[in-house]
């Protein structure tokens, strides 16, 4: 795969998961951003005093970035703690060039699918079986009754 697709794709999931899922949030940084800029001139003379940074120099786009990363700073740590999900687009190309039937692609499709919820969410996978346990259950009870 081409190295540009892969960061435009990056790219991509970086500003859906910023704006796209959570957009109050989105919101509430660029409003906590222009907050911390008008902070910075209204505080202009005691942050010269004692800074080794020169905020109140700062424009005013610079602080966006820094409101953002507060209102998201849960959800960043979440991502940094999260396993890498590994190079599944190998897996898949690997099963689109092997000589599968229709069906038994399809086979391998699932069984990737499910490995990797596996590994992201165990619980729906205990949900999962739970609920098949629940069909099997029903099936047996109409087939008494």
């Amino acid at each position: 795969m081409n190295p540009l697709d892969q960061g435009s794709r990056q790219l991509d999931r970086a500003l859906r998961f910023l704006f796209a899922k959570e957009p109050e949030r989105a919101s509430l940084g660029v409003v906590l951003g222009c907050a911390l800029s008008s902070l910075s001139v209204l505080l202009e003379p005691t942050l010269q005093a004692g800074a080794v940074v020169d905020v109140s120099k700062m424009s005013w786009w610079t602080f966006l970035p820094i409101g953002l990363t507060l209102m998201y700073s849960p959800q960043i740590l979440w991502l940094l703690k999260k396993r890498s999900p590994g190079d599944y687009d190998a897996v898949l190309e690997a099963i689109d060039r092997a000589n599968f039937t229709p069906v038994e692609r399809r086979r391998q499709y699932r069984k990737v699918i499910e490995y990797r919820l596996q590994e992201v969410a165990p619980e729906y996978h205990h949900e999962k079986k739970g609920a098949t346990k629940k069909k099997k259950k029903a099936r047996t009870n109409r087939a008494l009754d």
